[in-house]
């Protein structure tokens, strides 16, 4: 299951609720929702090899489920909240794919195994990280590749450029999408990002928040997993895609898990 931490108003009261998404419409059966109209909210379509470290993490026939970031030819890191309640068998990493719909242009992987990070709280959604381990060795080139970890306990000052790239809807309510697309986006200071969601949902040290002033730009569901990466070309993985409420909306941006807060966490599993 992936879980959405979203306000709701209840006789003018914001409570936190948890809406559990089941995805039941495949990637093959929205074959219409493909086009130019399709991509990461206020974003545009990718290019086969413009994001050599972007994985669609399949689950089973129901398709596209999570997105999720190369780290070498046998790991994949996306967020916990997608292999929570999910077997290693369920799950097959697409890796090198810009079309859903053309997996061929890839490969795949079984995953087999899957590391959730021990202190994974679900209702928080704090430490939201896992790591997939890959049955395939993944053979890097031109569209496969791998992202660069930052240092440990590295922060971000405002402002900094990044992009958030995958295969989520591009408005609240849509159907999915097929080909993936990226958005350039900003980094916000921890005050801020816990002045937009005050005490109600409250926005840890190791998460970070990202988007555009006003809104409309950033993930929405099914990019849940994938990665934010800065944009200067480094590769260096900034964030993992983790809650919002709603989608890429004005004074709600998007939070993700702070990598550089689980580097050692990262390298003690791959090891």
């Amino acid at each position: 299951m992936k879980v959405h931490r979203k306000l709701q108003s209840f006789g003018g009261t914001k409570m936190l609720k948890f809406v559990i998404a089941f995805i039941s419409i495949s990637f093959g059966s929205a074959a219409s929702g493909g086009g130019d109209g399709w991509r990461v909210m206020g974003g545009a379509e990718a290019e086969l090899g413009e994001f050599p470290w972007v994985t669609s993490i399949q689950w089973g026939s129901l398709g596209h489920w999570c997105g999720g970031a190369i780290y070498d030819g046998s790991h994949v890191i996306t967020a916990a909240q997608c292999c929570l309640y999910r077997r290693p068998e369920e799950l097959t990493v697409w890796a090198g794919v810009v079309d859903l719909e053309n997996p061929a242009e890839g490969s795949t992987s079984p995953v087999t195994e899957i590391i959730v990070h021990e202190d994974f709280n679900l209702q928080e959604l704090t430490n939201d990280i896992c790591i997939l381990v890959l049955g395939t060795q993944l053979q890097f080139g031109t569209n496969i590749g791998s992202i660069v970890l930052p240092q440990q306990g590295v922060e971000y000052q405002k402002g900094t450029p990044v992009q958030v790239s995958g295969w989520g809807l591009t408005r609240e309510g849509d159907l999915p999408p097929t080909l993936l697309s990226t958005a350039d986006i900003v980094t916000y200071t921890q005050d801020e990002c816990e002045e937009f969601y005050g005490p109600t949902l409250p926005v840890y040290d190791h998460m970070i928040c990202a988007g555009q002033d006003g809104g409309g730009r950033g993930f929405c569901d099914g990019d849940e997993g994938g990665p934010l990466v800065r944009s200067d070309g480094s590769k260096e993985l900034v964030g993992i895609v983790s809650w919002s409420h709603g989608c890429a909306r004005p004074s709600y941006h998007g939070v993700y898990t702070q990598v550089s807060y689980f580097v050692d966490w990262i390298l003690s599993n791959v090891a």
